[in-house]
C-alpha cells in the first residue's frame, strides 16, 4: 500500500490551510470587514457559478432572485467605489454584475420556452429597473409579523401568485 500513503502525503501537501479564527482581522476594524466582504463576495460568485452551469433548469423565482442580486451588487458597487479601502472588492463587483448580465438574459430565454405563461404573468419582475435599493430600512411594522409559527402554510403558493399578478395587472 506504499502509492495510498503516497496519495494521502500529497493529498496534504497540496490541500490549504484550515482557516483559524486568530488569523482573521476583529470584524469591527477595516482589514476585519474586507476580509468578510471578500467572503460573501466569494460566495456570491459561487452562486453565480451554479446559476451558469445550471441555466436551463432555473425557475422564474431564481431568476427574480438574481435579478435582485444584480440590483443590490450595483448598490454596493457604487458605495465600495468612493471608498480607497473598498476599491479592490468593489471592482469584484463590478466583474460579478458584468458575468449576471449575460446569464439572466438567457435564463430568461429559457424560461420563455419552459414556462410562457407563468413568465408572462411575472415579467415586470425580472425587468431591469422594477427592483430598486431602498435609501434606509428604519422600521418594521410590527402588525405585518406572524405572532406565532404555522406549521402548515396558511398563505398557498396559488394565492400568494395570485395576488402578485393582481398587484402587476399581468392577470
Amino acid at each position: 500500500m506504499p502509492s495510498s500513503r503516497l496519495l494521502l502525503l500529497l493529498l496534504l501537501l497540496v490541500s490549504p490551510p484550515p482557516l483559524q479564527p486568530y488569523s482573521l482581522a476583529p470584524p469591527d476594524t477595516p482589514a476585519g470587514k474586507a476580509t468578510i466582504m471578500g467572503l460573501i463576495l466569494s460566495a456570491l460568485e459561487r452562486a453565480t457559478s451554479f446559476l451558469k452551469k445550471r441555466l436551463p433548469e432555473i425557475n422564474l423565482d431564481g431568476v427574480v432572485g438574481f435579478r435582485v442580486l444584480e440590483v443590490q451588487l450595483k448598490g454596493v458597487q457604487e458605495k465600495w467605489a468612493q471608498d480607497p479601502q473598498m476599491q479592490q472588492l468593489s471592482l469584484r463587483v463590478g466583474n460579478l454584475v458584468e458575468k449576471l448580465e449575460p446569464l439572466l438574459h438567457r435564463s430568461i430565454s429559457y424560461l420563455k420556452l419552459s414556462d410562457p405563461k407563468y413568465l408572462r404573468e411575472f415579467q415586470p419582475t425580472i425587468q431591469p429597473g422594477f427592483w430598486k435599493l431602498p435609501h434606509a430600512w428604519t422600521s418594521t411594522n410590527a402588525s405585518m409579523v406572524y405572532p406565532t409559527f404555522e406549521p402548515q402554510d396558511s398563505f398557498s403558493e396559488e394565492r400568494s401568485d395570485f395576488c402578485l399578478v393582481q398587484l402587476l395587472g399581468t392577470g
